[in-house]
Formats: C-alpha cells, structure tokens, sequence
C-alpha cells in the first residue's frame, strides 16, 4: 500500500469516487455537480494525494487558506470502508501540512455536509 502525489490524470476517477459517496448532497447543494467536483480537483491536484494498493483505494486534496492548511476532500472507495484507509489519508495530511510550514489544520465545511 502507498500514497503517491495524484495527477491530472487522476481527475475522473477522483470525481466517480467522490460523486458516488456524495450524492445525497447534491440535492441539498445545487450548484454541486460533476463538473464542480471535477474543476475543484483540478485547481488542487498538485496538492493531491492517492492511497493505491493494485487499485485506488482512497485520496485527499487539501488547499491553503492563510495559517492553515485546509482538507478540502478525503474520500474512500465504498467498497474499501472500515479498513482504517480514512486514518491513513488524515495522518498523511497532517504530516503534509507540517512539511508545508502549518501549525494549523481546518476543514472544508459546506451546505448539506
């Protein structure tokens, strides 16, 4: 199992795992769509993160607001829930924000989350 820095060409299948775990906010929160999920994984891919083991189980994208770096997304594969990858991707970025020089770590909060 590793975390490697995501690409662009993570874009898609980021979004199809991130749609499917978010759906019951789309209708609490219009203007999320695919192509809103898409273009926010795109404007922090170089701050991305894929947990992989043969197949992507898991990823992260954070952002940085200020004194604080900001988890922006942290989703795992439905099929791969239960199995501690979600403390993984949060230890990781815990760590990722300090080697960035953050004393501080927020989250993303929206309408419908």
């Amino acid at each position: 199992m590793n975390i490697i820095p995501a690409t662009t060409d993570d874009i898609e299948s980021f979004a199809d795992i991130e749609c499917q775990n978010m759906d019951r906010y789309f209708n609490s929160n219009p203007e999320w769509d695919v192509a809103f999920v898409k273009n926010a994984i795109a404007e922090n891919i170089q701050r991305a993160w894929k947990l992989i083991n043969g197949s992507l189980l898991g990823f992260y994208y954070w952002t940085p607001d200020e004194d604080c770096a900001v988890l922006f997304s942290v989703q795992v594969h439905k099929d791969q829930r239960s199995k501690g990858y979600g403390s993984i991707l949060l230890d990781h970025f815990h760590n990722e924000a300090q080697k960035h020089g953050f004393a501080k770590v927020g989250l993303a909060v929206h309408t419908g989350n």
